[in-house]
């Protein structure tokens, strides 16, 4: 059961997903009727995939408040546990009845400074033996990687990967708050360029400009007119959608090399 189990949630494809498919695991291969999935995220904890009670029962209760130590032991309570010495009051008053405990760490290494989480388990159909603590500790195991590689990919999302459309909103507020504070104006210059896929297009002549690709079109804020071969038309803006409606104007005259939503820079 546990080997068919890691195959598919190694096939997951998002963090709620991988919960969803672990806490069906336990339900119907260990016998679960109550647990959770709890993950750290960014310091605080996150309830996820809750089995015997609704998570909007815990809308009430503050997040901070969710906030209980996971250690890096496994804790095993064989007959019905007093749950306030785990967890906090707020977090108790709204979990299930329950007739054992297992709280099992979510770790990749014995050397991390906190686990990325752990497997709560409160109430089975049956009593809690060993064999099911030691299934439940290696799902747990089995888990940890994959969440730790979906936190890497959204890391690397947000430092690497850049996001064209809040860029050129980000340049847009700049020089709107130049243009309120100095009366600075500017124009924004739109070209449109070849794309081709699996290589990158050569923009080094917009280096020193304020500038930004958006598909297949380059989108330059600048204070200064530029050279003419360097942009296909020109706006001074009076709105933000004025930026929008131009370059999605620019792309449409071309061919779709690009899968960019433009509409989500409205």
């Amino acid at each position: 059961k546990i080997n068919r189990s890691v195959k598919t949630i190694n096939s997951a494809e998002s963090l709620d997903e991988l919960c969803q498919v672990s806490m069906d695991t336990l339900q119907f291969a260990f016998g679960v009727e109550a647990g959770f999935f709890a993950v750290l995220d960014q310091g605080e904890i996150e309830i996820m995939s809750p089995l015997g009670f609704e998570k909007s029962a815990l809308e009430s209760v503050c997040q901070k408040q969710l906030r209980f130590q996971i250690n890096d032991d496994l804790v095993i309570s064989y007959t019905k546990p007093e749950l306030s010495n785990y967890f906090c009051e707020s977090l108790v008053n709204n979990l299930p009845e329950s007739n054992c405990l297992v709280i099992a760490p979510i770790r990749t290494t014995a050397w991390e400074a906190e686990p990325l989480g752990c497997i709560v388990v409160l109430r089975l159909s049956s009593a809690l033996h060993e064999e099911q603590t030691v299934l439940i500790d290696s799902l747990a195991d089995s888990v940890a990687p994959v969440i730790k590689q979906f936190y890497e990919i959204e890391n690397l999302k947000k430092t690497h990967i850049p996001d064209p459309e809040a860029q050129v909103k980000a340049f847009y507020d700049a020089y709107e708050s130049d243009k309120e504070a100095f009366g600075i104006g500017y124009d924004v210059y739109f070209k449109h360029v070849e794309t081709l896929p699996f290589s990158s297009v050569n923009l080094t002549h917009y280096e020193g400009l304020d500038f930004v690709q958006v598909m297949d079109v380059v989108v330059v804020f600048s204070t200064e007119s530029i050279p003419q071969p360097l942009y296909d038309r020109s706006i001074v803006p009076g709105h933000f959608n004025d930026i929008v409606d131009t370059t999605q104007a620019v792309h449409l005259n071309y061919p779709v090399h690009s899968h960019i939503d433009i509409e989500s820079m409205r």
